[in-house]
């Protein structure tokens, strides 16, 4: 018996090691969900984010209210501008995915407020398998909501194998 408990025994640990890191991470993660009319009014800081090609996402983040987004990585890939009128950041959104398929999500906070929308993309399925491309997260911590975009891990490798073209 004590074989067996001694054997287990860095396994509990490990467990209970990540049990707790889990439960004690820093932030939480707010959602988005997808609006099929988008009736946005009011004044905007613009987030125009583009890593390649065919990663790009615009934000915009309402301004005046709660909370405040900001963009993760690199500021290389991405362009922000604040005080934007709604008409203004609509069409510069669109203009900036201009593509035929795309889709508005509003970003809500935990308690269902909102607090901006995003603009992406919709592929053709037989393009990359699947036509939401974009895993796009929302970590809030205190009043400042960090946007992380990265491509979705399961086309991850055939996409960046034909960015670089070939194997």
């Amino acid at each position: 018996m004590k074989t067996i408990m001694c054997r287990n025994l860095p396994l509990t640990i490990l467990l209970l090691f990540l049990a707790v890191s889990v439960s004690c991470s820093t932030g939480m993660y707010i959602k988005s969900e997808a609006v099929s009319d988008a009736d946005i009014s009011g004044s905007f800081t613009l987030f125009l984010y583009s890593e390649y090609e065919s990663i790009k996402i615009a934000i915009l983040d309402i301004e005046g209210d709660d909370y405040t987004i900001e963009m993760s990585g690199s500021p290389h890939n991405y362009l922000s501008s604040s005080g934007v009128a709604a008409e203004v950041a609509v069409q510069s959104a669109v203009k900036f995915i201009y593509s035929q398929r795309n889709q508005w999500s509003k970003i809500l906070a935990p308690d269902g407020s909102l607090i901006g929308y995003d603009f992406r993309a919709i592929h053709q399925s037989f393009t990359y398998g699947i036509p939401d491309i974009l895993d796009v997260s929302y970590q809030i911590k205190d009043k400042k909501v960090v946007a992380s975009v990265d491509i979705k891990h399961s086309i991850r490798k055939n996409y960046y194998r034909n960015i670089h073209g070939g194997d």
